[in-house]
């Protein structure tokens, strides 16, 4: 009889440090846009637990930090990081095969992202 493997529960790390500097004043506290950019990208691999992703966002909400110029490009270069990378050539062959001839969008690919119950996760439209 086959062993049933449980699934590995994700390991949170924590983030406490970070959020005590972001609140009230991350500029007095010296607070880095990399070191949001880093504990964004926690988001992206499962490692923060609901509760610090949710006090993160609200931290960075309240002080406007979520605005800044500078935090924004970090964590978007975070978010390109942890996002899926596709073989543009492979893709462009799958759509070709697949050859649906409806629609006249000339435009390149779409990427956004969807949050789901624990994670986010970047989806690819065609």
């Amino acid at each position: 009889m086959a062993q049933k493997v449980e699934p590995s529960v994700p390991q949170h790390i924590s983030i406490t440090p970070l959020l005590r500097r972001l609140w009230p004043s991350p500029g007095e506290n010296n607070v880095t846009a990399e070191e949001v950019a880093l504990a964004i990208s926690h988001i992206f691999t499962d490692q923060l637990s609901p509760v610090q992703t949710g006090a993160l966002l609200t931290c960075l909400h309240f002080t406007g930090w979520d605005r800044r110029p500078d935090v924004i490009a970090k964590c978007a270069e975070a978010m390109r990081e942890a996002a899926s990378h596709i073989d543009r050539d492979e893709l462009a062959r799958v759509v070709k095969t697949r050859g649906k001839p409806e629609g006249d969008y000339q435009g390149g690919l779409v990427s956004y992202v969807t949050a789901s119950s624990n994670s986010y996760i970047l989806k690819l439209a065609v």
